[in-house]
């Protein structure tokens, strides 16, 4: 294709003579140059710039130059190229993306002159465009993988450090400001890694380490621990590898770091766990043990081979093994290992053992299974415990129950012997009392009546007093047979209503004193199962109490009733509003002749609530109270488990 000569442009003299001039230089250089109008149209291309973008100079001659650009690149040329108009400046450079004609991308280092008159008018736009591609490729690769490596190092627990040759440390990367094994970066910038505060190597010195940087040795995994923290000691592992420029000298080092605390802290925890569960072995004499059907070897632990009074490491067969069963537990143990080693059922047996040097002793045996993906059995696993100290103590503890419970039947059948002698004694004190009292009484009362005429009032009232005391003696007689015959009689255990006993016993009440006011609420049936008989007697004393302590109130109030407690048990009660008693001598109201009253407020031997509570204790049952002087006492009590009516 021929090209146009440059005298052919349609340009004043002035262009034509400085084209003229510049030619050749122009035609041959290297690097891609145009020449623009004023109104920025092309004039000329040289060789160079035609080779750049793939195109003939008449194909760039006749295409328009913003077609030539990245659409991206246009406004910031438009822009430069109007500064220029404007006076601004003479020329301006910039880098800038080119269309290839095959469709690519190109990277231009771009120039512009504007070439003016002598009398400084604007001639034309002289510019000029290096390739630039390979370096902007070349830089684009750099910061995408300076990016790759950002990447890494934000995923990554680990710090990248650099070190001069001198080993001082020159710069960090990680994904975080301040690694946590020091404050921030620049404490460390200018330090060597054995200047800082505290550091120790885990292995070997910092001699050792400090000779293998200066012989340029790569090196892995130097572990080493900073003492000096406030949290506590902080583990490192380091990994570096010497740098060397393109001349081969040394310049440096540059590696990786990571915080191994938690490894380091989870080791020891671990070395712990074990050093414990190696003591609580050998405390609690437990060993394990695994067999490998497969393989049929038979491990033992050192616990084991302690209890079984063999070298550590000792590995015998399972035929050995089971030698070391008692005879007479072998068919046993065999029998139960079989079935473990047919169907996988797990035991857990006690057999008796002959260690290597003959010794007897106590085993429990462990045993669970493991299975194969055919479901077959490929492995038993388990525990062997030496519990010869807690049979030894079994044997013990049952020959000494043995020994209390035949001291025990003694001892309760030389209470019963005593108990039944002193009922027979206290009922024979009391039958025997009757008849010199009955005496006593009659004596007086015919001394009374036939020389009463005769005798003062001080005589009488001596005589009056003989005759209470017998009487009061008479009572607490009765009191005391009541008590013998108690112990002795046998229950008759029946179902009745005790709301039926305590009516009866109310209108008995009634009858005797018919003038006194009282209010007496009944339940309408209050279900339960006993001696109705002896029940009756103990209901008998708890109203009877209640109709004692009521008597100097002008109205009283007398109520009997009962609800079904936890587990379906009755709980019933006596409650009246009389004088009540202080609760401070509770402990001692069912205790045969004591009374909480003085006998000139209220008579009585003080045998009633002794009585009424050994009847229910008999039936299993207990007895309580709650009361205040004054204001009423409320008596509680059940009948056991056999009440359930």
């Amino acid at each position: 294709m021929t090209r146009k000569p440059p005298l052919q442009l349609p340009q004043a003299s002035e262009l034509n003579a400085w084209v003229q001039h510049f030619a050749g230089a122009f035609e041959n250089a290297v690097i891609g140059m145009t020449l623009l109008g004023i109104d920025r149209s092309r004039l000329t291309v040289n060789r160079a710039f035609c080779d750049f973008l793939g195109y003939t100079e008449d194909e760039l001659l006749a295409t328009s130059g913003r077609v030539l650009v990245h659409p991206d690149d246009l406004p910031e040329g438009d822009r430069q190229f109007a500064l220029l108009m404007a006076g601004g400046k003479d020329s301006f450079r910039l880098e800038k993306r080119y269309l290839h004609k095959q469709g690519y991308v190109l990277w231009g280092d771009f120039s512009c002159t504007l070439v003016r008159d002598r009398e400084a008018r604007p001639l034309f736009f002289l510019t000029q465009v290096q390739d630039i591609t390979e370096r902007k490729r070349a830089d684009q690769a750099l910061r995408e993988s300076e990016e790759r490596f950002r990447s890494l190092s934000a995923l990554s627990s680990d710090w990248y450090w650099e070190q001069d040759s001198r080993f001082r440390f020159t710069r960090f990367l990680s994904n975080d400001t301040t690694p946590p094994w020091r404050a921030n970066h620049s404490e460390l910038l200018g330090s060597c890694r054995w200047e800082l505060a505290g550091a120790q190597p885990l292995t070997g010195s910092w001699e050792q380490h400090r000779a293998a940087l200066a012989a340029h040795q790569p090196f892995r995994d130097f572990e080493y621990v900073e003492q000096g923290n406030p949290a506590g000691p902080r583990f490192v592992s380091v990994s570096g590898e010497p740098v060397f420029d393109g001349a081969g000298h040394f310049t440096g080092y540059r590696g990786t770091a990571r915080d191994i605390s938690a490894g380091k802290q989870a080791e020891q925890r671990l070395r712990d766990a074990q050093a414990m569960l190696h003591l609580a072995a050998q405390v609690g004499r437990l060993g394990a043990w695994a067999y490998d059907v497969g393989a049929a070897t038979l491990q033992w632990s050192e616990e084991v081979c302690a209890i079984c009074e063999v070298m550590p490491g000792f590995a015998p067969t399972l035929k050995t093994a089971m030698r070391f069963v008692a005879p007479g537990y072998r068919r046993k143990a065999r029998s139960t290992l079989d079935n473990c080693l047919q169907g996988g059922s797990p035991f857990d047996i006690e057999v008796e053992i002959l260690t290597a040097r003959r010794r007897r002793l106590w085993v429990r045996l462990i045993c669970e299974a493991e299975w194969d993906a055919q479901g077959r059995v490929r492995r038993l696993q388990g525990a062997l415990q030496d519990i010869s100290q807690a049979k030894a103590a079994e044997h013990e503890i049952l020959r000494l129950n043995a020994r209390l419970e035949e001291r025990v039947g003694q001892r309760t059948a030389q209470l019963e012997a005593a108990n039944r002698e002193l009922e027979a004694f206290s009922y024979s004190i009391a039958h025997d009392l009757r008849a010199p009292l009955g005496s006593i009484d009659g004596f007086s009362n015919t001394l009374e009546a036939s020389a009463g005429h005769v005798l003062d009032e001080r005589s009488r009232h001596y005589l009056r007093r003989i005759r209470a005391g017998v009487k009061q003696m008479s009572a607490l007689t009765d009191g005391l047979l009541s008590l013998a015959s108690l112990s002795r009689a046998d229950l008759r255990i029946e179902q009745f209503d005790i709301a039926a006993l305590a009516r009866a016993a109310l209108q008995a009440l009634r009858e005797r004193e018919p003038q006194r006011v009282v209010e007496t609420l009944v339940a309408d049936t209050l279900p339960a199962v006993g001696d109705s008989r002896l029940l009756a007697q103990a209901l008998g004393n708890l109203v009877g109490n209640a109709w004692k302590f009521t008597s100097r109130l002008p109205k009283a109030r007398i109520e009997v009733g009962g609800k079904p407690g936890p587990g379906g048990q009755w709980v019933y009660f006596v409650r009246d509003d009389g004088a009540g008693f202080d609760m401070t001598y509770a402990t001692r109201m069912f205790q045969a002749f004591q009374r909480m009253h003085a006998s000139t407020d209220f008579e009585g031997t003080g045998i009633g609530l002794a009585l009424a509570h050994r009847i229910i204790t008999r039936h299993g049952g207990r007895i309580w109270a709650e009361s205040a002087p004054d204001r009423g006492a409320t008596f509680y009590f059940t009948l056991g488990p056999r009440d359930a009516a």
